[in-house]
């Protein structure tokens, strides 16, 4: 356990840490303002309890714990959803407007102005439509750089889940990517499949003219 010179330390290992828990407290809030003071409440509480910190462990992990907790908190006054409420899917007929979404993520990531754009307000946007479960785990993911093991135990929910969640965040977010990009005018809109066209019998085959 470290003593002593507790805070000294606490400042050290916090710093490179500044940035990422800012944008992960930016990004999980439904009211971004509360950002700082969010992480005000989160960094004060990790540092009065920093004596139960072992060195040599996970700091960015123990760290972005109390964040979390800090956030989930401040959602509850605003949504009042549990993390493992189930979120409804999207319905099939809601992906047919949409460009392929692997090529329109593969547009922006190559457009480096439009994926600036991008990292702005419209994804700010994309993220509050996800459930409060699919955006933890996306944001663990993406931001924290954690590992399906360690979001388990940073969300308290089972490794199948965490995948789940965020295999759907990620679904979700690409097909925002893709309705962003068919609205800037990026990319053009699919069409929806023809009414018979899944079901459709093949052409008999050629008997060359003879009769059966």
């Amino acid at each position: 356990m470290l003593r002593g010179v507790d805070s000294e330390t606490f400042l050290q290992l916090l710093k490179p840490l500044q940035r990422p828990l800012e944008l992960y407290a930016r990004r999980m809030l439904r009211d971004p303002s509360q950002s700082e003071d969010v992480l005000q409440e989160a960094v004060l509480e990790a540092l009065n309890n920093f004596v139960e910190f072992t060195e040599g462990t996970n700091f960015k992990a123990w760290m972005f714990r109390f964040v979390t907790h800090k956030v989930l908190n401040a959602n509850r006054r605003i949504e009042p959803i549990r993390l493992g409420d189930i979120p409804v899917d999207l319905a099939v007929e809601e992906v047919w407007d949409l460009p392929e979404a692997d090529d329109a993520l593969e547009l922006l990531l190559d457009d480096s102005d439009r994926l600036r754009e991008m990292l702005d307000a419209p994804v700010a946007r994309a993220l509050g439509r996800l459930a409060v479960a699919e955006r933890a785990c996306l944001l663990l993911k993406s931001i924290g750089g954690f590992s399906y093991q360690e979001i388990h135990e940073q969300l308290g929910m089972p490794v199948g889940s965490v995948m789940g969640y965020l295999a759907r965040a990620r679904r979700r977010m690409r097909l925002f990517l893709a309705q962003y990009a068919v609205e800037q005018g990026w990319t053009p809109k699919r069409s929806p499949p023809s009414a018979g066209s899944p079901t459709e019998s093949p052409p008999p085959a050629d008997r060359g003219g003879n009769e059966p």
